[in-house]
């Protein structure tokens, strides 16, 4: 599947089960989000 930009791959991740934060996260916060999703990505 071709995601577009726009929140097209946050709108997939959603569909899928995953509800990404919607407000701006600190730097601590972002990199703890990207981690949980690679993690979750290699299961």
């Amino acid at each position: 599947m071709h995601w577009r930009s726009g929140g097209g791959v946050a709108a997939g991740l959603f569909e899928r089960g995953l509800c990404l934060p919607s407000g701006a996260m600190v730097p601590g916060e972002q990199a703890r989000v990207v981690e949980v999703i690679r993690r979750l990505a290699r299961a």
